[in-house]
């Protein structure tokens, strides 16, 4: 089901229509999973080949347990919403390259109530 996704979206263009216009963007495919309190967004941005995808995808979840039997815990409490973790597959060497989503900046946004017009 994910690889038919994946050749359906690649190169794929969209527009999205904003106040200042309209602008061209690339179409996008990811995997966001969560385990106990981290939060993981796997992204298959600029993959060139199924066999480069499926090599990808395969790796997944191998990374998932290692990481978490390394007990990482993160600094500051996750937002549900949003990744704590986005992972880009580096198709040169072969691996997924993690990297920390800092959210202090979001959670002062979020901390506000919202208000809501019924």
């Amino acid at each position: 089901m994910i690889l038919h996704t994946f050749k359906k979206v690649k190169d794929k263009k969209y527009n999205k229509i904003t106040s200042k216009g309209i602008e061209e963007k690339e179409a996008t495919l990811g995997i966001e999973v969560k385990v106990n309190n981290n939060h993981y967004n796997f992204r298959f941005n600029g993959i060139s080949s199924e066999k480069a995808f499926r090599e990808a995808l395969d790796k997944i979840i191998p990374l998932l347990v290692s990481v978490q039997s390394q007990t990482i815990e993160t600094h500051e409490k996750s937002i549900p919403e949003i990744p704590t973790f986005i992972g880009t597959y580096d198709e040169k060497t072969c691996l997924w390259v993690i990297r920390e989503r800092r959210v202090k900046s979001l959670k002062r946004r979020l901390e506000f109530p919202m208000i809501s017009l019924i």
